[in-house]
């Protein structure tokens, strides 16, 4: 695989498969805040993607773990703790949007 590929598998396809779950039960992807510990050859791809994953995926938030996992990377799915943005429906810290930040997504 390219840049964007992790062993042939899309991160994009591999954050997808763990939210499944939590949108099964009764959550929109929205509300979603995902975790990744990737192992270490993998993590330039993670870091490589993790810009562009949060809009791709349609989660409020994705984050990398500064640990490297021991074996295989690890996503975690839980429910986003922060408030919703009435302009974005993301849940995300009281800080959340510049002027810019809007501007961009709506363009």
């Amino acid at each position: 695989g390219g840049p964007h590929s992790i062993t042939g598998v899309c991160t994009r396809e591999a954050v997808l498969a763990k939210l499944e779950p939590f949108r099964a039960g009764g959550h929109k992807s929205l509300e979603a805040k995902v975790r990744v510990k990737p192992k270490a050859e993998e993590r330039p791809h993670w870091e490589w993607n993790l810009g562009h994953l949060t809009e791709l995926c349609v989660v409020s938030s994705i984050e990398l773990d500064e640990q490297d996992a021991a074996g295989d990377t690890i996503i975690e799915v839980s429910a986003a703790t922060d408030s919703e943005c009435p302009r974005c429906w993301r849940h995300l810290p009281a800080s959340g949007h510049t002027a810019v930040d809007f501007e961009r997504r709506v363009d």
